[in-house]
Order: C-alpha cells, then sequence, then structure tokens
C-alpha cells in the first residue's frame, strides 16, 4: 500500500506549506486555581522561516472558569468594575484592568442562553397571565426602547431592546411570544401605551382580557388634579412652619415679625391642607372604584364618585369613563394581575444597571447583557415573598413555573458552554 503523506500546516504568513513541527510552547492561562496548563504546537516555515502556532484562541490570558467567575461577582453581587479588579488583586494577585472585566463579562453574556432555547431545554409550564412593559433606556448616550414580558409566576420569558418604537416592533415581540414560545394567553396587564394594545389585540385576537394598569391609573389621576403639587406646597409649609418654631425657641425674647410670619404662615398652610385632603379623599373613592372585588361595589363606588367629581374634576372622569372596562377586568379572574410592576421592575433594574456599567459600544453588547440579566433574574431563588407567594421562597421563577432544573446554580444553566 502507498504510504500516506502527513497533512502540513499552512503558514499564516507566507500561506506556505512548507512546513513542519518546531517543539511545544507551555501555556498558562490565569485561573482561580492556578493550576491550568496546556502545551502548544508550534510550526516553522521554512519559505519565509517565521514561527507560528494554530490556536483556536490566540492570546487567551485567562481561562473560561475565571471569566465566569468575573460574571458571577458582577451580576450576582452586584460589584463594580474597579471593585472586582480590586478584589482579583487582593485574592490572586492578578492585575486586571477594569476595561478587561468588562470584556470577561461581554464574553460570557454573548454566551448567554436565548428565551425560545431555555424553552425547549427545560419546557416551563406558564400561567397565561402576563404582564409586558416598555421603557426607554439609554445606551451610550442614546435612547433605546426596552420591551419586557413576565409571566405570573414572576418569570421574565422575554426581553427585547430595539432603536425604534415603531408599531412593528409591538407587533413582532407578541408574535415572537405566540409563534416562537407558544405561549397560551389568557389575560394581559399593561400600562396605558396605546402601541401595547393595539399590537396585543392584533396578535391575541380583540376578544381577549387586558387589564390596565391600576397603578398607572393612579398616577394619571394624581397627574390630573395636580396631586403632587398640593404635596410639595404642603411639605415646604410645614418644613418653614418648623424652621421658624426652632429659631423662636432658641431665643430669649420672641420676635414680633417672626411671629407674625409664622401666623400667616400657619393659616396658609390650613387652606393648602384642606385641598390637599380633598384630593386625597377623591384617590381614596378612586382606589375603592378600582380595587373593589365585585362589579356591583364598583359600580356603587363609581356612582358616587361621578356625582361628587363631575363638575370640580371633569377631566378625571372622563378619564376613568374610557377606560372603565379595563380597569376591572380583574374581577372577571382572580389571578389576573392588577398592576404591571413586576415588569416594570426589571425594566428599572435593567436601567440601573445600564447606569453603573455605561461601557457597551454597541446596541448587540447590550442586548446580550440584558439577556444574561434577564437569564439569571429566572434562575435566581425568591427569598422575601410574603402572603399567597410565601411557598415560593427558595424557588426560582423558573421552577415555580414546574420547569426542570435540578438546582438554582444560574451559571452553569443559563449559558452556553465553550466547546
Amino acid at each position: 500500500m502507498p504510504q500516506r503523506k502527513k497533512r502540513r500546516m499552512r503558514c499564516n504568513y507566507c500561506g506556505s506549506l512548507e512546513t513542519h513541527k518546531h517543539g511545544k510552547r507551555t501555556i498558562t492561562p490565569k485561573s482561580l486555581s492556578r493550576r491550568t496548563t496546556t502545551q502548544v504546537q508550534r510550526y516553522r516555515c521554512q519559505s519565509c522561516e517565521r514561527t507560528f502556532v494554530q490556536r483556536k484562541e490566540k492570546k487567551k490570558q485567562y481561562t473560561f472558569g475565571f471569566q465566569r467567575e468575573i460574571t458571577r461577582m458582577h451580576v450576582e453581587e452586584r460589584m463594580s468594575y474597579r471593585i472586582i479588579a480590586k478584589r482579583v488583586r487582593e485574592q490572586w494577585g492578578y492585575r486586571v484592568s477594569p476595561k478587561s472585566l468588562c470584556t470577561m463579562v461581554n464574553t460570557v453574556a454573548r454566551l448567554s442562553k436565548s428565551s425560545v432555547e431555555i424553552q425547549q431545554e427545560y419546557l416551563p409550564r406558564w400561567s397565561g397571565y402576563l404582564t409586558v412593559d416598555d421603557k426607554w433606556v439609554r445606551v451610550k448616550g442614546t435612547r433605546h426602547l426596552s420591551l419586557v414580558a413576565v409571566d405570573n409566576s414572576g418569570d421574565p420569558l422575554h426581553s427585547e431592546l430595539h432603536t425604534e418604537s415603531v408599531q412593528e416592533v409591538y407587533d413582532e415581540f407578541f408574535l415572537y411570544l405566540r409563534d416562537r414560545l407558544g405561549y397560551k394567553l389568557r389575560a394581559l396587564t399593561t400600562d396605558f401605551d396605546t402601541r401595547l394594545s393595539k399590537a396585543a389585540r392584533r396578535v391575541f385576537g380583540t376578544d381577549m382580557t387586558h387589564q390596565k394598569c391600576l397603578w398607572h391609573a393612579t398616577e394619571i389621576v394624581k397627574a390630573l388634579i395636580d396631586y403632587p403639587q398640593a404635596q410639595r406646597r404642603v411639605k415646604n409649609l410645614r418644613r418653614q412652619i418648623e424652621t421658624l418654631e426652632e429659631s423662636l425657641a432658641d431665643r430669649k425674647q420672641s420676635s414680633y415679625d417672626t411671629n407674625k410670619m409664622l401666623q400667616g404662615l400657619k393659616v396658609q398652610l390650613k387652606d393648602v391642607d384642606a385641598v390637599y385632603q380633598d384630593k386625597n379623599l377623591l384617590l381614596e373613592r378612586f382606589r375603592k372604584c378600582v380595587f373593589a372585588a365585585t362589579r356591583e361595589t364598583s359600580e356603587h363606588c363609581w356612582k358616587t364618585f361621578r356625582r361628587i367629581y363631575s363638575k370640580r374634576y371633569a377631566n378625571v372622569v372622563r378619564f376613568i369613563a374610557s377606560h372603565w372596562k379595563a380597569l376591572l377586568e380583574h374581577q372577571r379572574d382572580p389571578q389576573i394581575l392588577k398592576t404591571n410592576v413586576r415588569a416594570e421592575n426589571m425594566n428599572k433594574q435593567f436601567e440601573r444597571r445600564l447606569k453603573t456599567i455605561e461601557a457597551f459600544q454597541s446596541v448587540e453588547t447590550a442586548f446580550q447583557y440584558q439577556n444574561l440579566y434577564r437569564n439569571y433574574l429566572r434562575f435566581k431563588p425568591y427569598t422575601d415573598c410574603r402572603g399567597v407567594r410565601k411557598t415560593c421562597n427558595g424557588l426560582s421563577p423558573l421552577q415555580v413555573a414546574q420547569a426542570g432544573i435540578p438546582s438554582n446554580n444560574w451559571l452553569k444553566y443559563a449559558i452556553r458552554y465553550p466547546k
């Protein structure tokens, strides 16, 4: 039989095949155990007389285990890159710049599993009661739209980051939930953004159950009656009165002008506080209308509300009347969430992380970090649930959704390990 020729390695510099082996090089990448060593075959080109190596990952100074631990410290312990660099130097003796640590976290974030991968691998059983929130976040000084969907189990099943806020973006977001994730919607809770309502009805049908967020409704009513301004005026007057009373107590003899000013502020506070208490009473009656357990109680409270405020606060009455049905959808099913606070809290946490990092070079890098952080929240166990959700303590949102997860080691199951 003819002798088989050995395969030659092509030179990285001149492309010649006239190469031969030129010894091995022992490489010790930085790791947590400091015992990781690898041998790399070196080659020498006879044409250009240069040496080279064939490595999949060139200039790999740190092992993947080290990069994973840095990611865990940053995401789980909420440590900044400067603090991590200080800890690494103190604990392992490595001098690592904050920029290099950011690159490590971005490398691990690039390997984080997508929503579809987690759904296909762990098969969570979602309840069908969904909350969705949209929020503007800044990446490198530019505003981007963050869309988040959270199930009633607390599982943030999907999130996206977009540069535009057109209607097609919202439509594609709900289409992804329905077609790619196979989410079977029973009821949806959102704020008063019309683009969310239009997209949900286009994808899930016009007969879907859509609950408007009662917390956002309360905030809109507060804005319509100028509640924040009245609250600030009361606080400022009380602070001024307290300051004057303290100044009079420090003096041996009272001042006539100071006493006169004090009496004038008290009279002004009495008038302002009366208006403030009237607005508090309006908010209390509004909450009784929308938070009532039955439709009959809500209708009775609404009738009283209209009789009292139809003339003084006509704008509030019109707003409630236009959204009356959507505000009371939770009375049909007790599992329907009254607010979309869960989805909004995730958006706020992500926005807070973006403000502290400010190290993303592109929207793709920011989206990968959002994907990593979402997976962390999906595998993070509950610790402070109360009331009916007290039994969720010790379980992650995916485990509450009956997903097959052996443990809560989120980095072990939330990323794709390199081969």
